[in-house]
């Protein structure tokens, strides 16, 4: 008994002096695999790992570094022209975002006006109906088929009702569908 007193002891003395060279070493929860989630110090370390690990990835490095040039080069492009060097006399910057939404909107205009059942689909014009109105659109005949063509005559004609419209009725045989 006396012995196994003793050499519990000299264990716990080697495990203190052990423990102070190896305090260091984050890496390794000194509580053992199953109980290293209450180590805090271990805990903390593991998501410096892992933070590390996804902010010095090569791939996205790279990626971030290529598009950093790109908008450094854009700036600096951008507020270095001349406008000296143009001939034109109104000395006018030139508006890219503006004048590519109004192309836009008028390609959507025209779509539209090609296509005028597309209209009763769009986004803005389902928001303004109510409830009752969505299922209509959406009425399942009874073999379980989708009928939104008629659906879709029904607002045709009930649209040009209320207000002045160059859609009067249209004929789902007739619909085709053009892109640009």
């Amino acid at each position: 008994a006396f012995l196994g007193f003793v050499s519990s002891i000299l264990r716990f003395v080697k495990s203190i002096i052990g423990a102070t060279f190896y305090m260091c070493r984050l890496d390794y929860s000194p509580l053992g695999r199953k109980l290293e989630s209450f180590d805090s110090g271990f805990n903390a370390y593991c998501g410096f790992i892992h933070t590390e690990c996804t902010h010095r990835h090569p791939v996205m490095l790279v990626f971030v570094s290529h598009l950093f040039s790109e908008i450094k080069q854009q700036q600096y492009s951008t507020a270095h022209i001349d406008l000296d060097d143009f001939p034109f006399e109104g000395k006018q910057v030139v508006g890219v975002k503006k004048t590519s939404r109004y192309i836009r909107k008028w390609r959507l205009a025209a779509f539209l006006v090609r296509n005028p059942a597309i209209l009763f689909f769009r986004k803005t014009f389902l928001k303004k109906l109510s409830l009752e109105d969505l299922h209509a659109i959406n009425d399942v005949d009874n073999d379980n088929q989708h009928n939104t063509h008629r659906g879709a005559n029904f607002y045709t004609r009930q649209m040009a009702a209320q207000r002045g419209s160059f859609v009067t009725e249209i004929d789902p045989t007739q619909i085709v569908i053009q892109r640009f």
